[in-house]
C-alpha cells in the first residue's frame, strides 16, 4: 500500500468522525433547545396560575385555604366533638347498624326493638359528642388545622373521626324517626350537611371525597326517614333548601388545586381536569375519559402521572353521582310536597313546575330530565347513572356486586 492510499483513508475517518461531532452538536442543541422551551413554558404557565389568584407552591396553598378573618370556626367545635366520642369495642358495636355490622331493614319493614335499644344506648353514650357536632355543623366558616405546606406529608386526622360524627348523626336520625320526632331529624340531617360543608374548602382529593361521602350519607338519610316518618310542607321546604345549598357546596375543583401543588410537574394534568368542572354535568364523565386517555399515551417513566391519572378519572364519575343523588332527593321532597296539596302523586314531573321546581333537574349524566315512576306503592325518581343504561330505577343491590349488573342512582319512597 503507498501513501497515496492511506492518505484518502485518513481523510474519509477524518470526514466521517467530523459529521458524527456535528450531529451530536446539534442533537445536543435541540435536545437543550427543547428543554429551554419546556421550561420557558412552565415557567410561563406557573405565572398565569398565580396571576389567576391559585397558590402554586404547597406554602402559598397553606395560606390560599382560609376563613375570614375574626369569624367562627367551626372546626374547633366539631373536633371538640371528637374527644367526647365513646367508640364501644368491635364485640359490642357488630350488632349494631351503620357503625356496626348490622343492616338497616328495608325502608318497609319495622326496626327490631332489639336494635333500636342498642341505637338509643349508642347515642346516649354520646349525646355530648354529638351536641356539639350539632354546635358545629350550624356554623359557617370552618379550616381544619392541617399543615398544608408539608407537601405529601400533611396529616389529617380529622378524617376518619368526621366519617364517625357522621354515623352518630344518622344513628341518632334513625332513633328519632322511630319515635315519631320528625323535627329532631331533621335537625340531624341538617347536621349532616353542615359537618359535608365543613370540608367544602380543604383543597385535598380525600377530603372532598370525605365531603362528598357525608353529602350522599344524609341524602339517605332524608330517604330512609321520609319513608316511615310524614314531614309537614313547612319541614319539606326546609330539607329541600339545605340540598339546594349543598348542590352549591360540590365544587371538587378545589381539590385538583391542592394537588397541583403537591405535585406541580404534573399541573397540566390538574388543569385538564379543573377545566372539566366548567363543562355542563352530562358532559364531564366523558371529559374525564378523554383527559385520561390523552395522558396514558405519555412515557411510562412519568410513573407517578401513570398512577394518580385512574383515580383523578374515578373522582370526576363519583362527584357526578353524588350530584345525582342530591338532585333526586330534592325532587324526591318535591313530590312530597305536591302530595301534601293534592292528595295524590304527579303523573309527571313537569306537574311540579313551578310550584315545586322551577325546572325538572336534568340527569347529571346525560343531560336529560331526571326520571320518575310511580311504583304500586309510592315512587322512585333515578338518575341512569355513570353507566348510561336506563334500568328503569332499579335500586343499588345492598350486597356483593354480580358481574355486569347495573343500577340507577335512586330516591324511592314506597308508601
Amino acid at each position: 500500500m503507498n501513501e497515496h492510499e492511506i492518505v484518502p483513508k485518513k481523510r474519509s475517518k477524518f470526514r466521517i468522525s467530523y459529521i458524527l461531532i456535528i450531529l451530536l452538536l446539534t442533537g445536543v442543541g435541540v435536545f437543550a433547545y427543547h428543554r429551554l422551551s419546556l421550561k420557558s413554558k412552565f415557567r410561563s404557565r406557573i405565572e398565569a396560575i398565580s396571576a389567576a389568584g391559585y397558590p402554586v407552591t404547597c406554602a402559598e396553598l397553606d395560606q390560599w385555604y382560609k376563613i375570614p378573618p375574626n369569624v367562627e370556626n367551626a372546626a374547633y367545635t366539631i373536633t371538640d366533638a371528637f374527644s367526647y366520642y365513646r367508640l364501644w369495642d368491635k364485640e359490642k358495636s357488630k350488632s349494631l347498624p351503620v357503625v356496626g355490622q348490622a343492616k338497616l331493614p328495608a325502608r318497609t319493614e319495622p326496626l327490631p326493638e332489639e336494635m333500636k335499644a342498642l341505637i338509643a344506648q349508642y347515642v346516649a353514650d354520646n349525646n355530648e359528642a354529638i351536641e356539639l357536632l350539632h354546635a358545629g355543623a350550624a356554623i359557617e366558616h370552618c379550616r381544619y388545622s392541617i399543615d398544608l405546606s408539608a407537601g405529601f406529608a400533611t396529616l389529617m386526622p380529622d378524617l376518619s373521626e368526621i366519617r364517625s360524627g357522621l354515623y352518630l348523626l344518622k344513628l341518632e336520625a334513625v332513633l328519632h324517626v322511630e319515635h315519631g320526632d320528625s323535627k329532631s331529624a331533621i335537625r340531624s340531617v341538617k347536621s349532616c350537611f353542615g359537618i359535608a360543608r365543613s370540608l367544602a374548602k380543604e383543597p385535598i382529593t380525600i377530603s372532598q371525597l370525605v365531603r362528598s361521602a357525608c353529602q350522599n350519607r344524609a341524602a339517605t338519610t332524608i330517604e330512609y326517614c321520609i319513608n316511615r316518618i310524614k314531614f309537614t310542607d313547612e319541614q319539606l321546604v326546609e330539607l329541600i333548601e339545605y340540598i339546594q345549598n349543598s348542590e352549591h357546596n360540590t365544587d371538587m375543583s378545589c381539590a385538583f388545586v391542592g394537588e397541583r401543588c403537591f405535585g406541580i410537574r404534573f399541573f397540566i394534568v390538574m388543569e385538564e381536569y379543573m377545566k372539566i368542572y366548567e363543562l355542563p354535568l352530562h358532559k364531564r364523565q366523558d371529559a374525564a375519559k378523554a383527559v385520561e386517555a390523552r395522558f396514558q399515551s405519555t412515557s411510562q417513566a412519568h410513573i407517578l402521572l401513570h398512577v394518580i391519572m385512574p383515580a383523578l378519572s374515578r373522582i370526576a364519575i363519583i362527584d357526578t353521582r353524588n350530584i345525582a343523588q342530591l338532585l333526586t332527593a330534592r325532587v324526591g321532597l318535591a313530590i312530597e310536597r305536591y302530595r301534601l296539596a293534592a292528595g295524590k302523586l304527579p303523573d309527571d314531573l313537569t306537574d311540579l313546575v313551578p310550584a315545586y321546581l322551577d325546572a325538572v333537574p336534568k340527569d347529571p349524566f346525560d343531560g336529560n330530565e331526571l326520571r320518575y315512576k310511580r311504583l304500586e306503592v309510592g315512587f322512585v325518581v333515578y338518575s341512569i347513572g355513570e353507566d348510561l343504561s336506563d334500568d328503569g330505577g332499579k335500586e343499588r343491590p345492598t350486597g356483593k356486586k354480580k358481574k355486569g349488573e347495573t343500577w340507577d342512582v335512586t330516591f324511592i319512597v314506597e308508601r
